[in-house]
């Protein structure tokens, strides 16, 4: 990014403490903005209007990343659909009034790929997102993450707010970890591997067929792409993050259990959720309005990422960021 492109800016992001976020904020000085503001949790609970006003108020922001969400494992949303669904739609109502108010001039959600319908053609296209209901199991979060985008564009038509919302796929890759390590595929499958290993475990048994695919996304080229995109963007629409390249569930597992050097055999219990059958998205929206393209192979940068997440799991419990 040119540094002129946000020179004279004020930056707030939030979910700057976030595995994405931390990545975010690596990169923010090269593009040269006057101010970067990015409050924790503590500074500022975005599910709470008092708390937000505040913020905006006294940092008046001019652009916004909006990287902060409630997601989780599979199995934490089909226990907390409320709480997936009310957070983010309350943070997304929250940051985009007061966006509005302060003349913040452009926007940028961080979106997801499961907001995508369960019936769309893969590779998923921009202009598929609103035709049809996502998975159920994520439906609620990935709902939630769709009305974002309809205020954004809303609030573009009356106000003149630009932006858009990026929806970025199965992320990877190495840095602060945060909570990521709980809830992702890649990392709870070291866990699982680890502990295996640990114990002396013969089998493990992972959840659904392990025929599902997903798009794995270096997290290093997502922090790029929502700096691209605050940059490039105009108009409000959805973007997709990804690499388009599609990676069988249990093509993964047993290169991550090769990495780890678990040579046990792996059970599938087609009983629990596993999410869209298959999901990697079409790039080539990034491409002409952002000039994004993936820098990351997952074969080459999966080792390392298995590696970090092996000593995250070695570490006392309360020792992890």
């Amino acid at each position: 990014m040119s540094p002129s492109r946000l020179g004279g800016h004020r930056v707030l992001v939030t979910g700057g403490s976030g595995f994405l976020g931390q990545h975010v904020l690596d990169r923010l000085p090269a593009a040269g903005p006057d101010a970067v503001f990015a409050p924790s949790r503590a500074e500022c609970d975005l599910t709470r209007d008092g708390d937000v006003e505040a913020v905006f108020g006294d940092f008046r922001p001019t652009v916004v990343l909006h990287l902060a969400a409630e997601s989780g494992s599979l199995g934490s949303h089909r226990a907390r659909p409320g709480r997936h669904c009310w957070s983010n739609l309350a943070m997304g109502l929250h940051v985009l009034e007061h966006a509005r108010r302060v003349h913040a001039g452009c926007v940028i959600l961080a979106g997801a790929a499961t907001a995508y319908p369960d019936s769309a053609p893969v590779p998923l296209q921009e202009d598929s997102l609103f035709e049809g209901l996502p998975e159920e199991t994520v439906a609620p979060f990935a709902v939630a993450k769709r009305s974002q985008l309809t205020l954004l564009e809303a609030f573009h038509r009356e106000f003149g707010i630009r932006g858009c919302q990026l929806q970025i796929t199965s992320l990877y890759g190495t840095g602060r970890q945060g909570e990521h390590h709980r809830t992702e595929v890649i990392p709870s499958l070291v866990r699982r591997f680890v502990q295996a290993m640990e114990n002396g475990t013969e089998r493990v048994t992972l959840w659904g067929t392990g025929e599902a695919t997903r798009d794995f996304l270096h997290v290093e080229d997502a922090a790029h792409g929502i700096l691209l995109a605050a940059e490039h963007s105009g108009v409000p629409v959805p973007i997709n993050l990804g690499t388009g390249l599609e990676t069988p569930i249990h093509a993964l597992a047993r290169q991550v259990a090769r990495i780890v050097g678990y040579d046990g055999l792996l059970d599938w219990d087609p009983r629990q959720p596993e999410g869209p059958r298959r999901r990697c998205v079409d790039l080539r929206r990034a491409r002409t309005l952002l000039g994004f393209e993936p820098r990351h192979r997952l074969s080459e940068a999966l080792p390392a990422a298995v590696e970090q997440w092996r000593e995250i799991l070695a570490q006392p419990a309360g020792m992890t960021d």
